[in-house]
């Protein structure tokens, strides 16, 4: 498995990655769209909170917001504090400033799961009952993670591909870092999800 060809958030995403993500995708078991699991998801029961990111000070979302975005930061208590952030949101394809206390949606940053965790728990990370590292690590998981702003955030909330896609341009890159997440901590698909998925790899 190639995997460095499909683990990147360029936009442009070669004939290989798509090839590899459609070699993945059909590895992947699938599920109904109607299941669900018998125990309701919770993050807060399966241990999804942020860890700190390599000793840095910061935890996994704030660094996330580094990586992604032109961050300025003060250091309050030991701890930073951010304030002001330019950042290219990858779903909608443009600018947004993000600012500490900012009201409107539209202009803050937030950090998402591109594989949902609730997602994740509807296809197979339910069955991770004893495994709090497991689940710990799928929330900090940096390959899952993208900031973007927390309008489009809240809109895409749980839904899977099926339901939601960023504007076309981001699309295929967007599927193929879903797939290859659900690879790696074996994770299934919906029917409604694959076929959405294939349709987007294929167009």
């Amino acid at each position: 498995m190639k995997s460095d060809l499909i683990i990147s958030f360029k936009t442009e995403v070669s004939k290989e990655d798509i090839n590899e993500a459609v070699s993945l995708l059909n590895e992947l078991e699938v599920i109904d769209d109607d299941f669900v699991p018998e125990v309701k998801f919770s993050r807060d029961a399966f241990c999804g909170d942020w860890t700190e990111y390599k000793d840095t000070g910061l935890n996994t979302r704030d660094w996330i917001l580094l990586r992604d975005a032109e961050s300025n930061y003060s250091y309050t208590n030991g701890k930073p504090k951010f304030y002001k952030a330019r950042l290219f949101d990858k779903y909608l394809q443009k600018d947004i400033v993000y600012t500490t206390g900012e009201t409107d949606e539209s202009k803050k940053a937030e950090v998402d799961h591109i594989v949902s965790l609730s997602n994740a728990y509807k296809c197979g990370a339910w069955k991770w009952k004893e495994r709090c590292d497991k689940w710990r690590k799928l929330t900090n998981e940096l390959v899952n993670l993208i900031a973007v702003s927390a309008a489009v955030n809240n809109e895409k909330s749980d839904k899977d591909a099926s339901e939601w896609l960023p504007v076309s341009a981001f699309q295929k890159r967007f599927i193929t870092l879903q797939i290859f997440v659900k690879y790696l901590y074996e994770l299934s698909v919906t029917k409604s999800e694959k076929e959405t998925m294939l349709r987007v790899l294929k167009s």
